[in-house]
């Protein structure tokens, strides 16, 4: 059984929840704060044996603050095993492998409703079972693991970066860290909350301007639209999910089995999210992709020549 919590009910239930902890307790977040992160230690009465935390921690989120890089040094002096992915848009509390939080609220202050002026935030409670396990076991597996090596090659290049520089310069880790990211993760599984829910890049939902890393005041910088969308994780899936051509009903099939939430997504809820980020390909004329509806069925077809830069991060 699944029940849903807002704002103030949802941090009493995350309270108790962490002091009945013994074990395991798994936190997937796509932004952390270290704040945040002590307040959870902090409820912990049984000290469990393993912490796991999955975070975003692309460089413009550690820039801009959305998460802090002081994370990598507290969780090593805390017991707790850093991964990282930067599709990363979940958030997920796991607690001795059989109950689960699952909705809208980071691990923040503002998003554990702990600031002076909290976020609103709804999540669902329920139970696991083996299988949900398994999935989110593969969100870590296919993530990057935070160690010694890695944190000093992010943090060099965060000193190298002046201030002055940081609004003309490309805020993302360079070459060799990608490579390392893009050489483990894969996309095969998708959350609905990695989807589109707006059917146009022109008049989208606060949700898709989070997806994207931008505010919405870029809404208008067609290019920056761009940009970011070829970097999304369920835009990745679509490149990965099909070879030369493909038709909308395999595609929709495809995906679906591709969606993780425990329920499942409703076909019709699919065809939506599909017939969006095919709009959005569409309206941003993303290149090498071309949308056509032979026979009154959409048909997406791939030119490879113009589809190598979008592999990349």
């Amino acid at each position: 059984m699944s029940f849903i919590l807002h704002s103030k009910e949802f941090l009493s239930t995350l309270k108790k929840n962490l002091k009945n902890t013994l074990d395991d307790l798994v936190v997937v977040s796509a932004y952390v704060k270290v704040d945040a992160l002590k307040v959870i230690d902090e409820n912990l009465v049984h000290h469990p044996r393993k912490k796991r935390l999955l975070v975003r921690f692309r460089m413009d989120d550690v820039v801009s603050g959305s998460s802090d890089f002081e994370l990598v040094n507290y969780c090593m002096e805390n017991n707790w095993e850093l991964f990282i992915n930067f599709d990363l848009h979940s958030k997920i509390l796991i607690f001795d492998k059989s109950q689960f939080m699952l909705g809208s609220a980071n691990v923040t202050l503002s998003g554990l409703g702990l600031s002076n002026n909290p976020n609103i935030e709804s999540v669902v409670l329920g139970d696991l079972d083996e299988t949900q396990i398994s999935k989110v076991n593969s969100l870590f597996d296919n993530s990057l693991r935070m160690d010694s090596g890695l944190s000093s090659e992010m943090r060099d290049q965060l000193e190298k970066l002046i201030d002055s520089d940081k609004a003309s310069a490309p805020l993302k880790w360079n070459k060799e860290i990608i490579d390392k990211h893009n050489n483990l993760t894969n996309v095969e599984e998708l959350w609905c909350s990695e989807m589109f829910f707006s059917n146009t890049p022109f008049d989208m939902f606060s949700s898709d301007c989070s997806l994207l890393g931008i505010t919405s005041r870029d809404v208008g910088d067609v290019d920056l639209l761009r940009r970011q969308f070829v970097k999304t994780k369920v835009f990745r899936w679509f490149l990965n999910s099909f070879d030369d051509e493909i038709y909308f009903g395999r595609l929709t099939k495809q995906l679906h089995s591709a969606l993780i939430d425990h329920p499942a997504p409703y076909r019709k809820d699919v065809k939506e999210f599909l017939s969006n980020l095919i709009n959005w390909i569409r309206d941003l004329q993303i290149e090498g992709i071309i949308i056509d509806q032979p026979n009154y069925s959409t048909r997406i077809r791939k030119v490879s020549s113009h589809l190598n830069d979008h592999t990349k991060l």
